[in-house]
């Protein structure tokens, strides 16, 4: 996962609900192009959902120190 660091599996299907590793865009405001996707774990992409990465970080380190 680019942003937690934590071991990606893929799978043969997208429909299959047992890989972790999901698409993510870098800037949600932008699509899915070259330079603004990364791999994440779908977990980190759901709570990211559409805020940057600083951002998200941002609040994270907020909660883990509340």
């Amino acid at each position: 996962c680019a942003i937690s660091g934590v071991e990606l599996t893929f799978t043969e299907s997208y429909k299959s609900k047992k890989g972790t590793a999901s698409l993510d865009r870098v800037n949600s405001k932008i699509g899915y192009i070259e330079n603004n996707v990364q791999w994440v774990h779908k977990i980190v992409n759901n709570m990211k959902q559409s805020m940057n990465d600083k951002d998200f970080i941002s609040w994270c380190k907020i909660i883990a120190t509340s």
